[in-house]
């Protein structure tokens, strides 16, 4: 009786100790699960702000007729730098794009790179703007690579850097 007590006393041993690692190991992968969204979290801030001071900067040309380097002139009330990210706008030497980029703070999220551009037809003349949103493949605490203007005959197509991806 007594053998036959104590072998009951390991199996819940065992049992126990089994649901303790099934218990810590679940909350481990649960804790990863939440850090990931957490992330995601902070980068969609990133996209959405991005999204915004190039949507700005396309109305502010419409305007006047120029792009700006001022986050305050563009009136989106977004601040240069907030606890994930930090933003920053760069002006084409002729003025006919705005870079715009938001650099990640924390090692573990993607940093973003987006240009607003003026589209010229054939004579020259203003055709219209447009826009692209980068944001790199992996966490970096840099910008990706701004995206690039590839001639395609008579237009230019506007493409991610290699180190990035497009966001719709």
């Amino acid at each position: 009786m007594h053998q036959l007590q104590s072998q009951s006393l390991k199996r819940l041993a065992c049992w126990g100790l089994g649901s303790l690692f099934l218990l810590v190991g679940g909350s481990q992968i649960t804790a990863c699960s939440f850090d990931a969204q957490a992330n995601k979290a902070r980068e969609t801030e990133a996209e959405n702000y991005m999204g915004a001071i190039l949507r700005s900067q396309q109305a502010h040309f419409l305007e006047a007729e120029q792009f700006t380097d001022d986050l305050v002139s563009l009136g989106v009330n977004i601040p240069s730098e907030t606890e994930n990210y930090r933003y920053a706008i760069e002006l084409s030497p002729q003025g006919q794009a705005a870079l715009v980029t938001a650099i990640a703070k924390i090692p573990e999220l993607r940093s973003f790179t987006g240009v607003a551009y003026a589209i010229a037809d054939a004579q020259g003349e203003f055709a219209g703007l447009d826009k692209v949103l980068c944001i790199s493949e992996t966490p970096q605490q840099s910008p990706p690579a701004p995206p690039e203007f590839v001639p395609t005959g008579t237009q230019v197509e506007v493409t991610c850097a290699a180190d990035s991806q497009g966001v719709e």
